[in-house]
């Protein structure tokens, strides 16, 4: 057993974790990620220079050399330590990629999106930082976001979002100003 028993066991506070996030993953994508992220790293850590190990699997569509992916870091990292734990990729993939239909927690959603467009971490995202985060979303999809097509349709998603959203019209989009507009309208959630 020894070191290597964590890896080849959940260990029994990583299965309560989830059960605290509205069992959105079941126990065998659990196990599957578990399987998936300590090949990965052995250390069950990952750091920002080895993500691009894990959005090369993850995203095998995504031309790397066209985009960053800091802002996929930036929202797996929720203490910002610069470090990526197993619990840490577990919340990230049970929020983008839930398997279990019980409905997740919008204000979790709205934290993960908020980490990952608010580039500087300066509590705002700034209609820059919302374009520039849509444009690497597409990206991950292995859209050519160089085609003029593709621009308008960012540049729309980014005015009717700030729209919606930036109640006191300052060109800044707060925490608190998201989780208001999608309480009005549950549906905007879904263009962020």
């Amino acid at each position: 057993m020894g070191a290597n028993a964590s890896k080849d066991k959940l260990r029994k506070e990583d299965v309560e974790l989830l059960k605290d996030i509205n069992n959105r993953l079941t126990k065998e994508d659990i196990e599957k990620y578990r399987t998936f992220w300590y090949q990965l790293y052995p250390s069950g850590e990952m750091t920002k220079e080895g993500f691009s190990s894990f959005v090369k699997k993850a995203f095998p569509n995504w031309d790397q050399s066209k985009g960053s992916y800091d802002h996929l870091f930036r929202a797996m990292d929720q203490d910002k330590s610069g470090i990526v734990t197993f619990k840490e990729f577990l919340m990230f993939q049970s929020l983008t990629a839930p398997t279990n239909t019980t409905q997740s927690n919008p204000l979790d959603t709205i934290d993960l999106v908020f980490s990952m467009y608010d580039e500087d971490g300066d509590g705002f995202i700034t209609i820059n930082e919302l374009r520039d985060s849509l444009t690497n979303i597409y990206k991950t999809q292995g859209i050519d976001v160089s085609l003029d097509k593709v621009k308008e349709q960012i540049e729309q998603r980014v005015n009717n979002l700030v729209k919606a959203i930036d109640s006191d019209s300052d060109g800044k989009l707060t925490k608190q100003e998201i989780t208001d507009a999608c309480t009005k309208n549950p549906n905007l959630l879904k263009f962020l």
